[in-house]
């Protein structure tokens, strides 16, 4: 992960795998913190940086709510922001969005973070 990928708040993990969000952007470190911290934070490498993958759970923990589409592709929209699920031959799906006619993959919560503030002006809140 590039550290020009991210924006102030974004949900990341380290190295260990434990989820933090961006406090500070440098060109190849990041700053993180977690809630509840009230101590220093944290300067990780860019090559240890690693997107928290987007799943179900993640979409509704972010407050998209669930509409069953009867065409295979469930649809999950807050805002007027849709995303698809789209299957894959291994059974698991991915959240795809829809942009002149194209497929956009949104594998990781950073990203839709992004997607979502671009398209709404709003910071996307996640209850983790």
């Amino acid at each position: 992960m590039k550290t020009n990928e991210l924006r102030l708040g974004n949900y990341v993990t380290d190295k260990s795998g434990f989820t933090m969000y961006v406090v500070g952007i440098y060109e190849d470190t990041v700053l993180l913190n977690f809630k509840g911290n009230e101590g220093d934070v944290w300067e990780v490498k860019e090559e240890e940086l690693k997107g928290v993958v987007l799943d179900t759970e993640l979409l509704i923990k972010s407050g998209f709510k669930r509409q069953v589409t009867g065409i295979g592709w469930d649809k999950y929209s807050k805002d007027g922001i849709d995303l698809s699920l789209a299957p894959l031959s291994n059974g698991s799906y991915v959240p795809v969005y829809h942009v002149n006619g194209e497929m956009v993959h949104i594998k990781y919560l950073h990203q839709l973070q992004n997607l979502f503030w671009c398209l709404s002006g709003k910071e996307l809140e996640i209850n983790l």
